[in-house]
């Protein structure tokens, strides 16, 4: 849908001031009283998720398409897929940029992984590497 749909959402704020004042409850009560995942409910108010999105509604006695309109057609039915401007930058594959660090540090582990199995070879031995080497010498 068109960005003026998607701005007439309820915010999170609304949704927890609703919740607090109609139903005297939280996001993470809703998840706890319906056996949902922590945060269900939370990521709900600014991602879709049926789940949350369902709960929620029913909590404050709000048809769901009235709540979040850019995630439901005008009859209320969800649309599926959902356009992808409902999910924000944290979804899209183009923001997320590789780490050259955190090749190095895999590099340096596995360095240090193979020094540690060589002293390990040795106490298995029964010998310290010291006493390693005075047994070879004589």
């Amino acid at each position: 849908m068109d960005k003026t749909n998607q701005s007439s959402d309820w915010s999170s704020k609304r949704i927890s001031y609703e919740l607090e004042q109609r139903a005297n409850c939280t996001l993470s009560d809703i998840d706890r009283d319906r056996g949902l995942p922590r945060a269900t409910c939370a990521n709900a108010t600014y991602r879709p998720n049926l789940r949350g999105e369902i709960a929620i509604s029913k909590t404050l006695k709000i048809a769901a398409h009235i709540i979040w309109p850019s995630r439901y057609d005008t009859t209320g039915k969800r649309l599926k897929p959902q356009p992808k401007s409902n999910y924000g930058a944290i979804d899209s594959r183009e923001n997320i940029k590789p780490q050259k660090s955190l090749t190095l540090q895999v590099k340096h582990i596995t360095k240090n992984k193979h020094k540690n199995k060589h002293s390990k070879n040795n106490t298995r031995r029964g010998l310290q590497p010291s006493q390693r080497q005075k047994a070879v010498r004589g």
